[in-house]
């Protein structure tokens, strides 16, 4: 999360930094690339909230220690839906590009949500060696959170002097925090049930990419109300809980993918000749 942040914020400077020297930057009128100057660039700040409609399944294995045997088990769900929030902004880095404006952007979104469902395993007998029983029972509330910084060139397009549309894409990274049952206690019975459970936090960032659409409609000079559909996609892996300690040689991580198909609804401010 640290590095994420860390990414964001240098990005938000860069543009600062550009959107302060474009100001600085003059240009005779004869001089044939003045329509390419971005002296005076507009600047783009928004804010959306919105949902995150793609749902993915969650395999998650784990083991642990019971009873000086392994006790293996599986859990399943469904992650990745939920409430979105998503803030940023865009600066003009080429004027005149097929018909539209060239933008870069930078944008921070959070999804977060929970997920449940079953559990499945194998545990060892409280009085035999070697005699693992089935065990199965349910979870639910397992937190789910992805944080993601998606960079963008964004190409600008006015249709008339009220709605613009513009179309983006570029890498996104993610940082994700799951979290996952690494153990729990057996009810010792014909057969035995799961009790409860002990959770622990995974965490992993990983690089994907995203694509979009950005429509907004002129309120006021500076001030825009407008709508985005963005798909961001990536996977990240997970440590096992308790690695390969069921199996030895078993993988000690797993995939989740990540992200999905986003809309929203917010804000856009726009300053022209601020920096």
């Amino acid at each position: 999360m640290r590095r994420l942040v860390c990414a964001s914020s240098c990005a938000l400077l860069f543009m600062t930094i550009a959107a302060a020297s474009g100001a600085q930057t003059t240009s005779a009128p004869d001089d044939a690339n003045a329509t390419k100057s971005t002296a005076g660039r507009p600047v783009y700040v928004h804010v959306n909230v919105g949902v995150q409609a793609t749902s993915r399944d969650l395999v998650a294995p784990g083991a642990f220690e019971l009873y000086e045997e392994a006790a293996v088990f599986e859990t399943r769900g469904e992650t990745g839906d939920g409430v979105l929030f998503d803030l940023g902004g865009n600066i003009l880095v080429w004027r005149d590009l097929a018909a539209g404006d060239l933008y870069a952007g930078v944008s921070y979104s959070i999804v977060t949500g929970d997920t449940g469902g079953p559990l499945t395993g194998n545990v060892p007998d409280v009085l035999r060696t070697d005699a693992h029983r089935p065990i199965s029972g349910l979870t639910s509330g397992l937190g789910h959170t992805e944080h993601a910084v998606h960079l963008q060139a964004i190409w600008r397009h006015p249709i008339n002097n009220k709605i613009d549309v513009a179309v983006s894409a570029g890498p996104t990274i993610f940082s994700v925090s799951q979290e996952l049952v690494s153990g729990f206690a057996v009810n010792d019975g014909a057969p035995p049930t799961v009790g409860a459970l002990t959770l622990t936090d995974a965490s992993a960032t990983s690089v994907g990419f995203n694509v979009g659409v950005d429509a907004s409609y002129r309120l006021t000079p500076r001030l825009f109300a407008g709508g985005f559909v963005r798909y961001a996609g990536g996977s990240v892996d997970l440590t096992t809980p308790g690695g390969n300690l069921g199996a030895p040689g078993a993988p000690e991580e797993f995939s989740l993918d990540v992200g999905g198909l986003q809309v929203g609804v917010g804000i856009r401010v726009r300053f022209s000749g601020l920096w």
